[in-house]
């Protein structure tokens, strides 16, 4: 198994943390583990500026990371304001618009 395979393994697992503390220890991005934690913040919080809030101030310690996923899964779960709280974070212009427009358009 590999590093990213054991960092995914422990996500699943909601080992949220231990997997970010390992991913650092190597030397590694834990971008995929922290969209998995803000996935499952998303379905598992109901207080949607609460949530949103959390997961910027997460997010914004990984620099360039995308919230398009989290905000899909928010918009999924029938939470399309917090849908749109996230977009506005989105640091990619094209991949916030184009959100944008599914969001607006399934609306």
């Amino acid at each position: 198994m590999t590093a990213r395979g054991a960092l995914s393994r422990l996500s699943q697992h909601k080992q949220h943390l231990l997997a970010a503390r390992i991913a650092k220890y190597l030397g590694l991005r834990a971008d995929d583990v922290l969209i998995h934690w803000a996935c499952c913040k998303v379905t598992h919080d109901d207080d949607d500026h609460t949530v949103a809030q959390d997961i910027v101030e997460k997010l914004s310690s990984a620099p360039g990371i995308s919230y398009v996923k989290v905000a899909s899964t928010a918009y999924r779960i029938g939470k399309p304001q917090l849908a749109t709280l996230l977009l506005e974070h989105e640091p990619h212009a094209a991949d916030q618009v184009c959100a944008i427009n599914i969001v607006v358009l399934l609306d």
